[in-house]
């Protein structure tokens, strides 16, 4: 009896050992990082912002909120790449979706970045999307 479990429990940690966990882009750290921005303008617009448009990111995950509901999801930075993954977002009912639209269609074309003293830019194709400051 001992015989068959021993076996059986060794086969099921030689099964659990082949198992792969799918690849994930290396993680670097980076100047971006452990830091509140808020969110001061974005292409081509003239809504206004909301004080409570901030983002942060903190080891491989973002979380802010779009002026109304709060956001978040994961990213990946190598150099001043970035990408950020699908964010899921709370559904109060606000005043103004467009900008919560914006803002959260935006964050899935974003690929790159750049710091310059206290403001971020995050960019789509070499051009700023969004802007932020240092909070």
């Amino acid at each position: 009896m001992i015989k068959h479990f021993l076996t059986g429990l060794t086969l099921i940690l030689i099964v659990a050992g082949c198992s792969q966990t799918p690849a994930q882009p290396p993680r670097t750290s980076s100047i971006i990082e452990d830091r509140e921005w808020e969110l001061v303008s974005f292409e081509k617009t003239n809504m206004a912002i909301p004080k409570n448009a901030t983002l942060l990111l903190i080891d491989g995950r973002y979380m802010g909120n779009t002026g109304c509901n709060s956001m978040g999801g994961e990213y990946y930075i190598n150099a001043d790449k970035i990408n950020f993954t699908a964010a899921y977002s709370t559904k109060m009912s606000c005043a103004d979706m467009g900008l919560e639209m914006k803002v959260l269609g935006l964050m899935q074309k974003v690929d790159q970045f750049k710091v310059e003293e206290s403001r971020l830019t995050l960019m789509h194709k070499g051009q700023g999307v969004m802007r932020f400051i240092e909070k």
